[in-house]
């Protein structure tokens, strides 16, 4: 009997330790997935929305397909995808716009990229009646994934709006515009109509993973 009484010992005791380590081990929890397409537009509607007795002929460059925003700990970047972004496009001879817009805590804020005869800039700035440019921001028109992508560090939004990791970012939009006119006094650019535009995106959490490669 003794040593039948071991043998359950035994066994007992290899039970216990692996019920232990069973319980032990964390189960382990998926990422969640990258955000991605937050806004979302039909294909084939850039055709001045805001002129409806002037309205010009879709223009694939400024045709909304999607767009995002994304952050890390000190810079964010709004990609704009278009269905073919062209840097000479023939229904636009005096240049294209286009705006990514979000709000944090505090007034509508904006991204933009803005390609013209004369070149290129990206800029970074807020809604107060009208745009309100805050500074340069850095970008590139990326031909090849007909995307618009512009970067600016997060503390270029103060006083404005404080964005840190957990800031909801919302109302999320896109618009592109084409100039069709001779600048007036007082303003560096010309006048617009507005192409395209894409409402109603989904918030994004600052910090949270994204399809968006942050500064690039």
């Amino acid at each position: 009997m003794r040593a039948r009484s071991i043998v359950l010992s035994v066994v007992c005791g290899v039970l216990a330790v692996s019920g232990v380590a069973a319980e032990a081990a964390p189960k382990k929890q998926k990422p969640k997935p990258p955000v991605c397409n937050l806004v979302t537009d039909a294909k084939g509607d850039a055709d001045d929305i805001s002129a409806a007795e002037d309205v010009g002929p879709n223009s694939p460059a400024l045709d909304i397909l999607s767009a995002d925003i994304a952050t890390d700990a000190t810079n964010i970047t709004a990609v704009l995808r278009v269905d073919k972004l062209t840097k000479n496009d023939s229904t636009s001879p005096l240049g294209n716009a286009w705006y990514v817009y979000f709000s944090g805590n505090g007034p509508e804020l904006y991204l933009s990229g803005v390609l013209t005869p004369t070149g290129e800039s990206f800029s970074a700035g807020y809604v107060d009646t009208t745009r309100m440019s805050l500074g340069a921001a850095t970008g590139v028109f990326d031909t090849d994934k007909s995307e618009i992508r512009v970067t600016a560090p997060l503390a270029i939004f103060a006083p404005q709006a404080v964005i840190k990791p957990g800031s909801k970012l919302s109302t999320l939009n896109a618009l592109t515009q084409r100039y069709v006119g001779a600048a007036a006094a007082g303003f560096s650019r010309g006048v617009t109509l507005s192409a395209d535009t894409a409402e109603g995106g989904k918030s994004y959490v600052a910090g949270s993973r994204s399809c968006v490669a942050v500064g690039k």
